[in-house]
Formats: C-alpha cells, structure tokens, sequence
C-alpha cells in the first residue's frame, strides 16, 4: 500500500487493546483522499497470508533507520555492491598445524570438527566475513553450531537468520542436545507472541548459574590427550632411522606384501648388515633388482637353464669356441 498508492495501514494492536470500531476509523482518515474508496465494516474476506517476507521488506526501507546507519551504509554491503572486500585472509591456512601453529585450542568445541571446519571458526573468531559452502552432509549446521557456541563462550550476541525455517531447527537441535539450547532465544516462530517470550526470559533467568565442576575435571585432562595424539602423530609420520620410510608407509608395504603372498610365501634372505641401511643404500639394491628382473626375462629362471649347475660365471670367446666344437 504504500509503495503503490503511499497510504501506510497502522497495524494491528494486541487482540487485549483492539477496538475494531476505531482502527476502522483510522483506516477511513488515511485513504480519505481517494475517491472511490470506503471501509464496508459489515463484509469480511478469508484468504491465507505469508508476512515473513513483508516483514524484512519493511525492515529495510531506508526511511525508518537513523541517519548514517542506513543499510545501505553498512560495509559489507558497500563492499558486495561496490569496492569489493578488501580485508586480510585469515591467518591460520591450511598448511599451518592446527595444534602448533594456530590458537585452535582455545575455541570453544562442542561437536566434532574436522580440520577444514577448525579453518572456518577460527577465520569467524578473528572477525573474518566468508561464505562456507558445500552439499549436503558436509557438515555446514555442525560448523555453524561450533560458530555460535564458541561466540557464546566468549559473551558474544549473534543473530542466526535463515531463509528456510529447516535450516534453523536443525541447528537449534544440535545446540539443544549439548545443553547449549537455552542459551538460545527462538524468535522465528509465526506462535511465538509476548507472552511466551517473557515466559522463556523468566524460566531462563531462573536456572541459574550452571555447575562446572565436573567438567573442569574432564577440561583439566584435554592438554595431556592433545599432547599423547599429536606425539603419536608425529612418531607415525617420522622416517625410521636412515632408512627413508615412516612407519605409515612401512605398515602399508607389509599389507600389500601380506596380500600378495597370502597363498605363496616368500623365501627368507640373509641380507648381512641390512640394519645398518640407509636410503640411498635401499635404492641402489631396489634398482640392481631391476635390473636383474628384467634380465630373467630374457634368460628366464637360472635354475632351468640347460647349463645350470656349471659354476661358470663368464665365458669368453675362445671357450665359446672349443665347446661348440665339443657339441
């Protein structure tokens, strides 16, 4: 109405202080100009009414916000419609160790994480913008559940907001089942009127104070399993010696062998100081067994060969010639 014909309908009070009688009376001194209109107080018209979207279209008319803080005037909305966003990236990057290198440890976790969603709160904790993105079952409502609840821990105010009302019940879900749901106030509801949010203030206001101290006890434990994971880690992934390999690696060559030979097994070889390896000195013996491979093709296996059991090693030209005089 007021975008079409700039007549503003007042809305309507709480059912308690509405006088039917004067609100039409009100309606007639605003749409008095117009001719042909009038209020037929004795009719009534039924029909099915979304307001959720009006209500933001209200929201943002330009006129009811104060000078200088127009939406228009916000900066990421500068920056999306006009400069760009400029900011530094986040300071902890995928090539940093979360444990070592970053401030991860002092995030607030309440669900699991994996490292990619650990890059995303720690970019929200420094005060970064960013967009995650991804399909579904990547874990987007776990990430923004550790969003919300690192921002409570550390005495933040943060208003979720989401197109479809799906995608806020399955947050408040995740926070309702780790005990942080009361720290939230549901206001998205088409129910949800004054009374029943001053009911939830004062139910809320009379919990209390929650009790820690049996998860202090627990908190107190948290560095030392950190500290055993990531030794394990790094024992794992360090070389053995100067042989050149990791256990990972060395563990999945004895699975693949383990595979390999599961019907055969492999003869047993004496190797004379083979602790005392290095990885040059394995390459070097892998590529003689290179080679030595592809020369049995050619030969094939030494032990069928028509001449094995002869003991010679070389054979020379004028020897070639007194044996083919021989045969």
């Amino acid at each position: 109405m007021l975008a079409d014909f700039n007549i503003a309908i007042p809305d309507l009070p709480e059912l308690d202080d509405l006088n039917i009688a004067s609100y039409f009376e009100d309606i007639k001194t605003r749409i008095h100009h117009r001719s042909k209109w009038n209020i037929d107080v004795d009719n009534i018209e039924l029909g099915f009414f979304s307001f959720g979207k009006f209500m933001i279209y209200h929201d943002l008319d330009s006129d009811k916000w104060p000078t200088n803080e127009k939406p228009s005037d916000h900066s990421i909305l500068q920056s999306l419609f006009y400069g760009g966003f400029k900011e530094a990236p986040p300071t902890a990057t995928e090539d940093h160790n979360l444990d070592e290198d970053t401030d991860a440890d002092k995030l607030f976790h309440v669900v699991d994480a994996d490292s990619s969603q650990v890059l995303a709160m720690l970019a929200v904790h420094e005060g970064r913008n960013m967009v995650i993105q991804g399909p579904p079952g990547t874990g987007k409502s776990q990430t923004i559940t550790n969003i919300i609840a690192n921002a409570i821990g550390n005495g933040k105010k943060v208003l979720f907001v989401a197109e479809k009302m799906a995608a806020l019940e399955v947050v408040k879900r995740r926070l309702d089942s780790i005990h942080l749901g009361e720290a939230c106030l549901e206001l998205h509801s088409h129910k949800a009127n004054k009374k029943e949010l001053h009911e939830e203030l004062k139910r809320i206001l009379e919990l209390g104070r929650p009790t820690l101290t049996h998860l202090q006890q627990e908190v107190s434990l948290y560095s030392e399993y950190k500290d055993e994971l990531n030794a394990y880690c790094n024992s794992v992934n360090t070389t053995v010696g100067r042989s050149g390999l990791t256990p990972n690696k060395i563990v999945g060559y004895l699975l693949q062998i383990a595979e390999l030979t599961k019907d055969n097994k492999l003869p047993k070889i004496n190797v004379t100081d083979i602790g005392q390896w290095d990885a040059d000195k394995m390459h070097r013996a892998e590529a003689a067994s290179d080679r030595i491979q592809a020369k049995l093709k050619d030969t094939g296996v030494p032990s069928e060969l028509l001449f094995w059991g002869s003991e010679l090693t070389v054979l020379f030209p004028h020897e070639q010639e007194a044996i083919i005089e021989l045969i």
